[in-house]
């Protein structure tokens, strides 16, 4: 079963097939991790014995992912924020968006980034995050070695200042998104 948005876990993995073969099995970052189920990129991953590195800001939404993935071994939760600098920063962790049942899909450091949402009737709750630049994230919790095979990234406004950051050779990139 596949479960992100426009299927791109779906042809993220028939990429990774195609080229590493059915038995591949290496890590998965993702970035703006979410609940770990709604619009995943890294469920389908993990559920097929990746590692995966997930990361998520929003509180509601990583209580959430805890519960939806307590049992599983092979990931690492994150609740903190991804960005420009290190400190504490306001986040701004959105209601529902597709039904009840979601939270946090369109949180952002942000706030610029809340307008549009705000208008379709979307409503903010903001509070205070830890954030971190990459290289102070994967120094702090000692990933500086690791090789992401997969790396995902949907944070709302930072995609491309934390992708900027990163050095895809280095980190082993096979597939962005």
């Amino acid at each position: 079963m596949y479960y992100g948005q426009n299927n791109e876990d779906r042809i993220i993995s028939s990429l990774i097939k195609e080229k590493y073969g059915d038995d591949y099995i290496g890590n998965i970052l993702d970035l703006g991790a979410n609940d770990g189920i709604t619009l995943s990129n890294s469920r389908y991953f993990y559920e097929h014995n990746w590692n995966a590195y997930l990361i998520e800001a929003g509180q509601t939404p990583f209580h959430l992912l805890e519960k939806n993935t307590f049992d599983l071994r092979n990931i690492k939760r994150y609740n903190l924020a991804l960005g420009v600098e290190n400190g504490i920063l306001t986040f701004h962790e959105s209601s529902n968006l597709l039904n009840e049942k979601d939270r946090g899909l369109v949180s952002s450091l942000i706030e610029e980034e809340t307008t549009r949402w705000k208008k379709a009737g979307i409503t903010y709750n903001s509070y205070e995050v830890e954030c971190f630049d990459w290289n102070t994230f994967v120094n702090y919790f000692d990933l500086q070695d690791l090789k992401f095979d997969i790396i995902s990234i949907d944070i709302e406004g930072m995609d491309y200042a934390v992708l900027s950051q990163m050095n895809l050779e280095q980190l082993g990139c096979k597939v962005l998104c």
